[in-house]
């Protein structure tokens, strides 16, 4: 193989495996209605069609020959590539989000969705809409994902040593085992890495004494679930994108129940970081979705206090789009 061929292989590579990686993360449909649209899986389109555009200049001027066999099987590694990626590699239920929201996007952008506004023909098609109902079970078998948790098999935390709580230490360090309440004994040699040592709960527990700091690591004897800040985020993302769709079917009081479902999870996760940009653009956003049907279900009252609420935590953490609308809205109620 020369090095055209070479090239010519590669390219075709890099080409299938950008696009097979989007077509994992989002589904082949959705990559084609994303908005903005998908620069990954472009590029490999470009690259793909560049690549072949070229072999076959050089296939007409010096004869170059393409192996078959070859670029089947380079085709063959990307299609195995997608479930790979999907269900190896991708957080569980990322797919399923992904999807769904890619479609309640676009459809509120293409016609389904004016703020403030009832479209009732809009709703009645898409309440039939198969891809809609699948999208509403896509979004509840996301969240359920997420608020189930990460599989894991280790956990670790780190130990402060001060002088107080090695007095009452005695000769042993005290430490709990990252896993369970119960606590591990260790020499107090410093300076050294001591493995091995095996906690009641099962666990088998390495840690690492540097300087002032325990570094604890314990291999779990069975994995576990670990709910993250990241996952109760994700599944109020993924309320808030719930409620959206519920709201252009005109299923008002079911969307109002996802929201206050987002509401209370970004609450929890706020009290623990209040300054979270990320974290009060959704409260935002959620508080904005509710004054938004009670703006077209006609309770402005409320209406007007959502937006104006939303707007405050809009001007705050300074969120041009968010400012807009509600600003736009609020003008819209007479305000």
């Amino acid at each position: 193989m020369n090095v055209g061929e070479a090239a010519f292989y590669v390219g075709i590579g890099v080409g299938n495996f950008l696009i097979a990686t989007e077509w994992a993360k989002y589904g082949i449909l959705e990559i084609g209605i994303q908005r903005p649209i998908n620069s990954r899986a472009m590029a490999g389109v470009f690259v793909g069609v560049i690549t072949i555009f070229i072999s076959g200049l050089a296939h007409r001027f010096i004869g170059f020959e393409i192996s078959q066999n070859i670029a089947i099987m380079i085709t063959g590694a990307a299609l195995l590539w997608i479930p790979f990626y999907r269900y190896l590699i991708l957080p569980a239920g990322l797919n399923a989000f992904n999807k769904a929201r890619t479609r309640t996007f676009f459809w509120s952008i293409t016609g389904n969705f004016i703020p403030g506004e009832k479209l009732t023909e809009k709703a009645e098609s898409l309440r039939g809409f198969g891809m809609a109902i699948t999208a509403e079970k896509l979004f509840k078998h996301s969240i359920e994902l997420q608020l189930k948790g990460q599989r894991v098999q280790s956990l670790s935390n780190v130990v402060e040593i001060s002088d107080d709580i090695i007095a009452g230490w005695g000769d042993t360090y005290r430490i709990r085992c990252p896993g369970c309440p119960f606590e591990v004994r260790i020499p107090m040699v410093h300076g050294r890495n001591m493995s091995g040592v095996w906690n009641m709960c099962g666990a088998m527990i390495t840690v690492r004494i540097q300087e002032n700091k325990i570094y604890v690591n314990a291999i779990l004897r069975k994995p576990i679930h670990i709910v993250s800040d990241q996952n109760r985020y994700n599944a109020a993302v993924a309320y808030e994108e719930l409620a959206l769709l519920y709201r252009m079917m005109h299923r008002f009081d079911e969307a109002k129940e996802a929201l206050g479902e987002s509401r209370e999870i970004v609450g929890q996760i706020l009290d623990e970081s209040p300054l979270n940009s990320g974290y009060l653009k959704l409260k935002s956003l959620v508080i904005f979705r509710l004054a938004e049907i009670n703006h077209v279900q006609g309770n402005l009252k409320e209406a007007r206090i959502g937006y104006e609420e939303s707007l405050a935590i809009d001007k705050k953490h300074g969120d041009a789009e968010g400012i807009k609308m509600n600003g736009m809205l609020l003008e819209k109620l007479g305000a």
